[in-house]
């Protein structure tokens, strides 16, 4: 007797780098696979009115994985048979700025009656969370947040700003103390009065009147140095 097909009753979500499907999942979107996209990547309705599909340039996903600790050298150790996509992505990433990866989730939204946000925030997937941030003055961390949305949005949400008003390296003694396992960086307006004995996944910059811009481009430059 004739049966129906029962594969709408797995509605799949695959991931691609160009043309090349680097993953598909089965009913769940894998979090590793969608945290290094973000909900700004989500292409609007009125662009793919039938499909649900995140979007983001191989030099964005590089950039968010390597602030991450997920650089090229690591990823190329691991090959394209890591057990942790985020490596399988990075490595793909390192072939060309503009390859389009691609996370198609139109299958699961229309299963599940989503809409269409399936992204898992990055606080809620990695164990230790996003970088941190802190700087020493609530206005010169509302000026960083803002270099952050102008100069590099596709970074926004992978990086917290702590604010805080006080010398930041006490601050960033305190996180040490406290075991925080977040990558941190401190950005401090004069040097530390003494050596700092900091975890390996702790950095400080000292930054005196620096343009946020600036301020930023190091903190990227930091968080990726700790590889």
């Amino acid at each position: 007797m004739w049966q129906a097909s029962p594969v709408d009753l797995y509605p799949y979500a695959h991931l691609y780098a160009g043309d090349r499907e680097l993953r598909s999942y089965r009913s769940v979107v894998d979090p590793y696979a969608s945290f290094v996209f973000a909900p700004a990547d989500l292409v609007p309705a009125q662009i793919s009115p039938e499909r649900a599909i995140y979007r983001a340039t191989a030099a964005q996903i590089r950039d968010r994985l390597d602030i991450m600790g997920f650089g090229e050298e690591l990823a190329r150790h691991y090959g394209e048979e890591a057990d942790d996509i985020r490596l399988v992505i990075r490595l793909a990433a390192a072939e060309d700025d503009d390859t389009i990866f691609t996370l198609d989730v139109t299958e699961l939204v229309k299963a599940l009656a989503d809409d269409g946000d399936l992204i898992t925030p990055l606080a809620d997937v990695a164990p230790d969370g996003p970088p941190v941030v802190i700087t020493e003055t609530p206005a010169a961390a509302t000026a960083l947040r803002e270099a952050l949305h102008q100069h590099k949005p596709h970074l926004v949400g992978f990086i917290g700003i702590f604010d805080h008003d006080g010398p930041a390296a006490r601050l960033l003694t305190s996180f040490a103390a406290a075991g925080i396992a977040n990558r941190t960086v401190a950005v401090l307006d004069a040097p530390p009065a003494a050596t700092l004995e900091l975890p390996p996944h702790y950095r400080v910059i000292t930054a005196p009147q620096a343009d946020p811009a600036q301020i930023l481009d190091a903190v990227v430059a930091a968080l990726t140095d700790i590889g």
